[in-house]
């Protein structure tokens, strides 16, 4: 019983939280079937691929000669580059949907601790 411990609530009776070891299978959506996880990439793809065209949009108007620069075109700026990175994500995260082997096997175990993408890490086992 090393992983339970007990809390009094409001009323003073005690709840038992009990920790359950992280199982060996993997998790949502890497555990269905390849055809699925094909389906949710090229979903993910249509996603990315209209995101560029607006956001194409959205930064043509800020490099517009009669945009006004005021603090607010500072702030959709900041949005667009974190929308890069969001990109970045997305377009990592349709590469491991698609590999039919873990993301591991290309990067290494070292790379998915510090990077959001889907990958073996101790909290998530994704593969």
């Amino acid at each position: 019983m090393a992983n339970s411990f007990n809390f009094f609530n409001e009323s003073l009776t005690v709840e038992d939280f009990t920790f359950v070891p992280v199982s060996e299978s993997p998790a949502f959506p890497f555990n269905l079937d390849y055809s699925w996880r094909l389906c949710i990439s090229v979903a993910m793809s249509f996603i990315l691929v209209s995101g560029i065209f607006l956001r194409k949009i959205i930064i043509s108007y800020l490099l517009a000669p009669n945009t006004n620069t005021g603090p607010i075109n500072l702030l959709i700026w900041v949005d667009q580059v974190n929308g890069l990175f969001l990109a970045l994500n997305i377009l990592g995260r349709i590469v491991a949907f698609v590999l039919p082997f873990p993301l591991t096997v290309l990067t290494g175990d070292t790379f998915c601790k510090w990077s959001p993408l889907p990958g073996k890490n101790d909290l998530y086992r994704l593969f």
